[in-house]
């Protein structure tokens, strides 16, 4: 019984161990695929994310390159057109004296005078011809800018939608943190598994060994009690055929006693009954020891199956431990190759991040210099605007000195 016992743990280890190593096999390469397809996923949005950031960021470089156009461009046509308004005005004001001088009709008096003239009409054409080329440089920047502002327009189109794609990336940024910190809770929550396993495992591995200290010990005392059995059995098998024969030589002699004293007596009958008595009794005795021989072979042959059967279930076993940490070893390779992948995706992702940090602080260096750029072209205009105010007072006084 104690060895039917023993024999039954083992078997229900053995079955729990294949139970556990089918689990762990079907569990990991359920993982395994979520693990694989999340990770593909998140490598596409990660790839549109970064492609659509390419894009929004050159898109917007264009578009507030162009805003900076047209406010040059703006700024040029306000300060063209105050320009032309003065020298309108400063026209008017020439004009107003050149009609006031040929209404009053005076000679020049002198070559002073004279020469006063000459230069106003001289730059009464300086002035035509600025103002000339003002109106013509003015259509020309009303032609331009009516350009830039069509275009800007549709680039401010194109930056609304651009703006929605980016907010629908960044949202789908915000799911892809949001998805790499529920990786990160269920790789945590999978290694706890992992270890759990990996101690039962153990646990149940040191079990399975304590059983097969016991069923090898108790298949040395069996096979032991079998030697022993068979040298009882030897020995039993030749006292039985010595007490055949020695029943078989004791019933030859008594039945030739009693028939030489039956036909002493001349009582053939009795001779004859107690012959058949003796060969029923030899012959009870014979089937008796042949029951007794079968009956040996059968149980030398059940301890013998028995001790077969242990066997093949220590080597079924011992190939269960072996299939077992072999998938034990399948599962810790996996689970490295899935932390090296997640480590790879994530120094991945943090090195687009990276990169966009960059260009942005790019985009700021070249926002600045062409804020520079405009300061430069502001400085210029104010100094064209001053020559221009010089040039008027010029004209002004020669102007009034004329009138006068």
């Amino acid at each position: 019984e104690a060895r039917a016992t023993a024999l039954r743990n083992a078997e229900e280890s053995a079955n729990a161990s294949r139970d556990a190593v089918e689990t762990i096999k079907r569990a990991s390469e359920v993982e395994k695929e979520g693990m694989r397809a999340e990770i593909d996923s998140l490598k596409r949005k990660l790839e549109a994310a970064t492609s659509g950031s390419k894009k929004v960021y050159d898109l917007s470089q264009k578009n507030g390159d162009l805003h900076q156009l047209c406010r040059s461009l703006q700024e040029q046509y306000s300060a063209l057109k105050k320009r032309n308004n003065d020298l309108e005005d400063t026209i008017d004001d020439v004009k107003k004296e050149r009609d006031k001088l040929r209404f009053q009709k005076l000679p020049p008096t002198d070559e002073k005078d004279s020469g006063n003239v000459k230069t106003i009409r001289e730059l009464e054409d300086a002035l035509l011809q600025k103002d000339e080329l003002h109106k013509s440089k003015i259509d020309q920047l009303s032609f331009s800018l009516n350009n830039l502002k069509e275009e800007n327009n549709i680039l401010q189109e194109e930056n609304r939608e651009l703006l929605k794609k980016v907010s629908n990336e960044n949202t789908d940024w915000s799911k892809h943190e949001m998805l790499v910190r529920q990786m990160s809770q269920k790789e945590a929550v999978y290694a706890r598994h992992v270890k759990e396993l990996i101690a039962k495992h153990d646990e149940l591995r040191s079990k399975n060994q304590s059983l097969n200290d016991v069923v090898a010990k108790s298949n040395t005392m069996y096979t032991a009690k079998v030697a022993q059995l068979s040298r009882e059995y030897t020995e039993l098998k030749k006292n039985n055929s010595d007490l055949r024969d020695a029943v078989k030589d004791m019933t030859q002699k008594h039945t030739g006693a009693l028939i030489k004293e039956g036909q002493a007596n001349g009582d053939d009958t009795f001779s004859q009954g107690v012959i058949e008595k003796v060969q029923q009794l030899a012959s009870s005795m014979i089937s008796i020891s042949k029951m007794q021989d079968h009956m040996v072979q059968e149980a030398v042959k059940r301890e013998k199956d028995s001790s077969v059967e242990r066997e093949r279930l220590l080597r079924l076993m011992s190939k269960q431990d072996n299939d077992m940490e072999i998938a034990m070893k399948k599962r810790e390779s996996l689970i490295r190759a899935l932390h090296k992948q997640e480590e790879e995706t994530r120094i991945a992702s943090m090195n687009e991040r990276a990169e966009i940090c960059s260009l942005s602080k790019k985009n700021g260096k070249f926002e600045s210099n062409m804020e520079a750029d405009r300061r430069k072209i502001l400085n210029a205009i104010e100094r064209q605007k001053k020559e221009i105010e010089t040039l008027l007072k010029s004209v002004t006084e020669i102007s009034r000195q004329t009138s006068m």
